[in-house]
């Protein structure tokens, strides 16, 4: 099932990821692997103050906020919390060196939790896959059945939620460590059983695939509901100039507004899912293609590629924030100081239905 490498990073049929492989004979490509690391490093650095930045907008929109923050920020908190664990991980990866694994027990747990799955961190990316498949429910209930919604997703039960993600995604990443072990010479070895392909298929599916297939039919059925409400708002605005007796003219108008928000709510949220997918794609198609008995060339610039993609998503998010959320872009001058003059005296407005431009 594996080729005659040396793996540094997850090649399996566990989680799909290897960001670096090395020769039978221990050699490799300095000049590649270094300007990996400088990749990987600002990667790494990005998705920390990038995610940092997440948090402390929406602390100060839960401070200032009396209800406190809707069910669709608290998945958006967690999914800044989970990728600034994922970059701190990145960055520990390619900054600490390894040294000299000793041998019995504590090597294995070395192998197994750390050097050689590096089990914390693609637990983390798991857990913004789980996180994000929330989000997209979350949105689906609110928008297709709003009734529901308010039933299931409160504040409390979405910190349920936000909280299941955290040691679910841990101990399902568990089955990747478990293969891992000392070779006693100062290095970790893989135990390889039959049957391995067949798993990382199931993994394929499970991982990849199935959150997939949830989001395309949650937003697709959403896209299909504020179609079928831009139709009634057409007309309810045509009703607008020309109203029936006693009608209140503005009525309509405030349902436009609403929906007018809505989309722009759902927008950014399936920009988020759509980056999701293209920087998973390549990744998890290269290895379903291995664990079909496919040749992968590990050391291959379009391979390095695909794991550079998969790195990106934890850094990317709160780019599409910055992008399409005004008041994200305002509260992000005041922390960095940079309109300070001008907002010292200006509360925090944006809420649930932030207004996005």
């Amino acid at each position: 099932m594996m080729n005659n490498n040396t793996t540094l990073w997850n090649s399996t049929a566990g989680p799909s990821n290897v960001t670096e492989t090395l020769d039978v004979d221990g050699t490799s490509d300095g000049n590649i692997d270094a300007i990996m690391k400088v990749i990987f490093a600002i990667i790494g650095i990005t998705g920390v103050v990038g995610n940092i930045i997440v948090i402390v907008v929406f602390a100060r929109i839960h401070k200032a906020t009396p209800t406190g923050l809707t069910s669709t920020n608290i998945f958006i908190v967690n999914q800044s919390c989970i990728d600034l664990v994922s970059s701190i991980f990145l960055l520990a990866v390619n900054l600490i060196p390894t040294g000299y694994i000793p041998h019995g027990i504590p090597g294995d747990v070395f192998c197994k939790l750390w050097v050689s799955s590096l089990y914390p961190m693609w637990a983390c990316f798991l857990g913004s896959t789980l996180n994000l498949v929330f989000l997209t429910f979350e949105r689906y209930f609110a928008i297709c059945h709003p009734i529901k919604h308010h039933a299931s997703f409160s504040q409390r039960k979405a910190r349920i939620m936000v909280a299941v993600v955290w040691p679910t995604c841990f101990i399902y990443e568990l089955h990747w460590a478990m293969v891992q072990e000392s070779d006693n010479k100062g290095g970790c070895t893989q135990i390889w059983f039959s049957g391995l392909d067949v798993l990382g298929v199931i993994v394929f599916v499970f991982q990849y695939v199935t959150p997939i297939i949830i989001m395309t039919f949650a937003y697709i059925s959403i896209l299909r509901v504020v179609r079928r409400q831009s139709k009634i708002h057409t007309s309810d605005v045509r009703t607008i100039s020309h109203p029936a007796q006693g009608q209140a003219p503005n009525a309509a108008a405030g349902q436009k507004n609403l929906s007018k928000t809505e989309k722009n709510i759902i927008s950014t949220l399936l920009i988020v899912a759509v980056t999701y997918t293209i920087c998973w794609s390549p990744n998890q198609i290269i290895y379903f293609w291995f664990n079909l008995g496919g040749y992968v060339n590990f050391n291959s610039i379009f391979f390095r590629y695909t794991v550079v993609s998969v790195c990106c998503n934890m850094c990317v998010n709160p780019f599409i924030y910055a992008a399409k959320l005004k008041e994200f872009r305002e509260e992000c001058r005041k922390i960095l100081g940079l309109n300070r003059s001008q907002d010292n005296n200006q509360s925090i407005t944006m809420s649930s239905n932030t207004k996005m431009s």
